[in-house]
Formats: C-alpha cells, sequence, structure tokens
C-alpha cells in the first residue's frame, strides 16, 4: 500500500467532507435551490473519493486508518462504530431515532449515511425542531433556576 497516496486521498476526503458540510448548512439555513444544488455535487464529490479509497485500499490497516480518520472529521454527536458486521455511522441517541448508514467499511456506511442524509430531510427537519425545543426548554428552566436564586 502506497502510504501517501493513502494520506493525501484522506486529506482530500476531509477537504471535500468540509466543503460538504459548509454547503449543507448553507442549505439549511436558506433553503435555495442554489445551496441545495452545491450540497449535491459536493456530496457527489465526497462519494467519489469514498469509492476510491474504498477500490485503492483495502485491508486491515486501510480499515483502521480510516475508522479513525471518520471519527477524527466528524462533527460532534456523531458515533461510529460496529453493529453486528457492519460498520455504522449514526448522528443522533439511537438508530431508531436517529440517522443512520452501515456498511462494510467506515466508508461504506459514510456513503449510506449521505445518502440517508440526502434522502430524509423530513426527519432532519424533525430532529432539529426536536433539538430546538429541547434548548428552549434548558434556557426556560435556567432562567427560572437563575429567578428563583435572585429571591
Amino acid at each position: 500500500m502506497n502510504e501517501s497516496k493513502e494520506v493525501e486521498l484522506l486529506r482530500q476526503l476531509q477537504e471535500e467532507v468540509a466543503s460538504m458540510r459548509k454547503s449543507q448548512k448553507e442549505y439549511f439555513l436558506t433553503k435555495s435551490q442554489v445551496a441545495f444544488n452545491r450540497s449535491r455535487s459536493q456530496e457527489r464529490k465526497v462519494d467519489a473519493i469514498l469509492a476510491r479509497y474504498q477500490k485503492e485500499f483495502s485491508g486491515n490497516q486501510a480499515l483502521y486508518t480510516c475508522t479513525e480518520f471518520v471519527k477524527g472529521i466528524l462533527p460532534p454527536g456523531f458515533k461510529v462504530f460496529i453493529d453486528g458486521s457492519q460498520w455504522c455511522i449514526l448522528l443522533g441517541e439511537n438508530i431508531m431515532e436517529g440517522l443512520a448508514g452501515f456498511g462494510s467499511s467506515p466508508f461504506q456506511a459514510m456513503q449510506a449515511f449521505l445518502t440517508e442524509l440526502r434522502d430524509n430531510q423530513d426527519k432532519i427537519k424533525k430532529m432539529q425542531m426536536a433539538l430546538e425545543k429541547e434548548r428552549q426548554i434548558k434556557f426556560e428552566m435556567d432562567l427560572q433556576n437563575g429567578k428563583e436564586a435572585a429571591r
């Protein structure tokens, strides 16, 4: 295995994932068609890099490198783990309530997760609304606790 080639591909993936996340955030904020198309384009680039990595680098060392890399690039709240014989990338508390992608490698799981992300916009909106409601409740409780402490 050519380690420098693998590292370069992983760096490229990291850059594209960061760009993809930026595009996705822009879309969630603006809901514009331009932002949506940019986000989809970035997802396709990430998918292509993932497929290339899977094709070029297979084996235990590549799998370990890949797993650690994927864990390192995901924002807080994501989990990477093995569920049965499949890798899972999960956003949320559990597989039933969150969004999950499964695959025979962490990269295949990421590809599946990106597909789930793209295909489940309604579920994402519900997750965002639940999170916002949770934050509002915490804010109100903190406010109430502050008022009681001031008395």
